[in-house]
């Protein structure tokens, strides 16, 4: 759960931009209840998980492995398992050759005597000598993400333990999403045009309108669903557009 402070902010302009005040006076009796703004700021971070990247961030997460256990529970932040990488090359035979040094030792071989030897050539070259030796040796271990229940299952059984990095997205927190202006204003947006749904809706019972004193009062509820669906429709718009900090569109080529 976010700071209260945040949340109550945003339920507050919230209030005020659907024609009330701050201490629920300035509409008319039908009106949203405070579970009303909560429902639609979380139905609006619900939306920024579905389909904005910059919703998530991809963190290194680490993991012990047991000897004979091939299945772990992962914390509920985690949303999508990348690779499962090993720390070393031969753990599982006993060697326990470390990736760590030979990477070192190229560095000083190549980088830092540049001038001499080395290049973006054979960086290039050995990257991809890297990349053999891990398929080789099995640098990443094969796996099954539980995406319902946040578990791992590996495909082959531990041997002994092992200290591995899991590459994962996980989903930022409530705080990071209200805090951050990118996504902080478009979250504003979709409650509000949440709330503008539910109170249209709320409003569309009573179609010949309420009593006043010079006669029926119109309510609104069709205006307001209206405006509801072109204001989702705009917003989805601009998650396409990276509007909240979205990751974008690689290069394609070919």
């Amino acid at each position: 759960m976010s700071d209260a402070t945040e949340r109550t902010t945003m339920i507050e302009k919230l209030k005020i931009q659907l024609g009330g005040g701050s201490d629920g006076d300035g509409m008319i009796e039908i009106e949203l209840d405070p579970e009303h703004y909560d429902a639609a700021v979380n139905f609006a971070i619900d939306k920024i998980y579905e389909y904005s990247t910059g919703g998530v961030e991809e963190q290194f997460v680490p993991l012990t492995v047991e000897p004979s256990v091939n299945q772990y529970q992962l914390p509920k932040e985690v949303l999508q398992v990348k690779k499962v990488l090993r720390r070393s090359l031969t753990h599982s035979t006993g060697g326990g050759s470390e990736f760590d040094p030979f990477d070192a030792a190229f560095k000083n071989a190549y980088l830092l005597d540049s001038g001499r030897t080395g290049g973006v050539a054979t960086w290039d070259f050995f990257s991809q000598y890297q990349e053999t030796i891990q398929r080789v040796f099995v640098g990443e271990m094969d796996f099954i993400w539980h995406v319902g229940t946040k578990r791992i299952e590996l495909i082959r059984q531990p041997r002994e333990t092992e200290n591995v990095l899991i590459n994962a997205y996980l989903t930022k927190s409530e705080d990071d999403l209200l805090t951050n202006p990118h996504t902080k204003s478009w979250i504003r947006e979709w409650a509000l045009a949440e709330c503008k749904e539910m109170l249209g809706q709320a409003r569309n019972l009573y179609p010949g309108g309420l009593p006043g004193a010079t006669g029926n009062v119109t309510l609104n509820g069709d205006q307001l669903l209206s405006e509801a669906q072109s204001e989702k429709e705009r917003l989805v718009s601009e998650l396409k557009k990276f509007r909240t900090g979205n990751v974008g569109m690689p290069f394609l080529m070919g």
